[in-house]
């Protein structure tokens, strides 16, 4: 999904609760400029837009497609390689963007809670949350190709982190998530994704331990 596209449902999104076209305008080049800051390879606009494309095709499932799009939109607008506070702080902005353009109380605070489950990927108990969760590791579960093409462009973005503390937490990530009895919580993602991205975790975990 291009840019223009993103911006043509960003503009239809928030337009449905606000009708300051200025603030609406100011708001997606905040959102264009964080996403296109530098350093940012798989972070970025193109991730944003993979997931829209897959919360669109999911969409008759979904209680409240505009927060989960919402949620999509803000989940790494902040985003620095290795902090622990990135979640909270994306949550944080979109309380107050949200806030800015009249979304609803409840809406804005379901907003931040989804954005807040992302930092562990795991746990959620209503069904919107489990599709935002999914559909955000849903390239885990992809072709080996695009797998592979995923993992060199998180290495690029933890280049500026010591090689030990990237390889360290590149194998808690794998061990945790080859661990879980499910890495998908919703049964469509289980049955389309489960078994390919076990098997692009597990050949991960092999080559990195021959490395090691």
């Amino acid at each position: 999904m291009k840019a223009a596209e993103l911006k043509n449902i960003w503009h239809q999104l928030t337009s449905k609760y606000s009708d300051d076209k200025e603030l609406i305008e100011n708001l997606w080049s905040e959102l264009e400029q964080c996403y296109m800051a530098s350093g940012r390879y798989y972070h970025n606009l193109e991730h944003i837009g993979y997931m829209i494309t897959l919360a669109l095709e999911h969409q008759e499932h979904i209680e409240d497609p505009n927060v989960l799009l919402f949620s999509i939109f803000y989940h790494d607008i902040i985003y620095q390689p290795g902090s622990t506070q990135n979640e909270e702080k994306s949550a944080e902005l979109a309380r107050l963007r949200l806030t800015a353009l009249q979304v609803p109380k409840e809406k804005v605070n379901r907003c931040c809670e989804q954005i807040l489950a992302t930092r562990s990927h795991k746990g959620a108990e209503d069904s919107d949350t489990q599709y935002l969760l999914d559909i955000d590791l849903a390239i885990i579960g992809e072709t080996p190709v695009k797998f592979e093409a995923y993992t060199k462009q998180i290495g690029k973005e933890f280049s500026k982190l010591p090689s030990p503390l990237f390889k360290a937490g590149r194998m808690f990530f794998l061990k945790e998530f080859l661990g879980r009895r499910r890495i998908y919580q919703t049964d469509r993602f289980y049955k389309e994704r489960e078994a390919q991205a076990r098997t692009n975790l597990t050949n991960l975990l092999r080559s990195a331990q021959k490395k090691s």
